[in-house]
């Protein structure tokens, strides 16, 4: 099952649509500027996460959450 990445403050719940980064060097270069331009990156919180695909979402993917893992940036 493929890997996908995502940010928010709260867990993505099972069976949520959520925005997902399909690369995870892109990813890291959002999360990268974020660290740099957001003053409440602190709060932040990181995602990997496995799901079944809805659509593509502006070069990325929305997904169907099936397992979230919280990852640390």
């Amino acid at each position: 099952m493929n890997k996908y990445y995502r940010f928010q403050n709260d867990e993505p719940k099972l069976n949520d649509h959520v925005h997902c980064y399909t690369d995870f060097a892109n990813f890291k270069g959002f999360v990268d500027m974020m660290r740099q331009q957001d003053p409440l990156f602190g709060r932040m919180k990181f995602w990997e996460i496995t799901g079944v695909y809805i659509k593509p979402d502006d070069g990325d993917i929305v997904i169907r959450v099936q397992t979230v893992k919280e990852i640390r940036m």
